[in-house]
């Protein structure tokens, strides 16, 4: 098991379970508003998330503690109407945004490596029995996606180790550790900063600020590197070369099983 969590069982499944609910509430969050949204919205979990942060980490004035507590303000101001506004300003109907949600969308010279990438994280979602639901016409590396991944390997983990199997929470952890330092914890940052800066001051940039500070502290709790705050995007003309890499799911064989 991951060395920098020397936590007896039940506090082990405790925070892992707190871990799953901040990459549920980032997974929910980070999508177009919704009815799940509003609920969230209208049942102030802003509030319960602050209290799961808190519970995770000592420091009480820490980046991540601050960014929440921003978010909190900026939540309990905002309505639906503001929040979707802000949503299809920032990330419009195309690739092409301020701020790309995807995660091929993010790194030098990546045109010739974008299907082995794509095939990369589909190979982690089928090796637990998951695929891209055909109904959320969304690609595989989407944040929403793979932030709803890690949720998943989190609590996978944690009933594993409830159910006394530690080959199965090994299985997990070494999982959530690989795919945080290929993918989400490569790209996240670089995304979560420019989603701040085009959201400025509005809730999207309080949750922009929250996920970055989020990602930056699980990369040190995992161990492994945090990406670059500044990867570049992919050029345009690389699009054209490659082709509809939206289509990707489709081409992966996508079915129910993957939220």
């Amino acid at each position: 098991m991951n060395p920098t969590i020397n936590l007896p069982s039940e506090n082990l499944i405790e925070d892992l379970l707190a871990r799953s609910a901040v990459y549920h509430a980032l997974s929910l969050l980070l999508r177009h508003p919704d009815a799940a949204a509003m609920k969230w919205l209208s049942m102030r979990e802003y509030q319960r998330l602050a209290e799961v942060v808190e519970m995770l980490t000592k420091e009480r004035k820490g980046s991540l503690h601050e960014a929440v507590r921003y978010m909190m303000t900026a939540f309990e101001g905002v309505s639906i109407a503001e929040w979707t506004r802000d949503y299809e300003r920032i990330f419009g109907h195309s690739v092409q945004s301020a701020a790309p949600p995807y995660e091929l969308e993010y790194g030098e010279e990546h045109s010739h490596r974008q299907p082995q990438e794509l095939g990369d994280i589909a190979a982690f979602y089928r090796a637990f029995g998951l695929r891209v639901a055909f109904a959320s016409h969304e690609r595989i590396d989407h944040i929403v996606t793979e932030c709803d991944f890690m949720q998943y390997l989190l609590y996978k983990q944690a009933c594993a180790l409830d159910e006394g199997s530690e080959e199965r929470a090994d299985v997990c952890e070494t999982a959530a550790q690989q795919f945080l330092a290929d993918h989400l914890g490569r790209w996240g940052p670089a995304f979560a900063l420019r989603l701040s800066r085009a959201a400025e001051q509005r809730v999207l940039g309080a949750l922009a600020d929250t996920t970055l500070a989020w990602l930056v502290q699980d990369c040190e709790r995992m161990q492994v590197p945090t990406g670059s705050r500044d990867l570049p995007l992919r050029l345009p003309k690389e699009r054209d070369e490659v082709g509809c890499a939206a289509c990707a799911p489709q081409q992966l064989g996508n079915t129910d099983g993957k939220r």
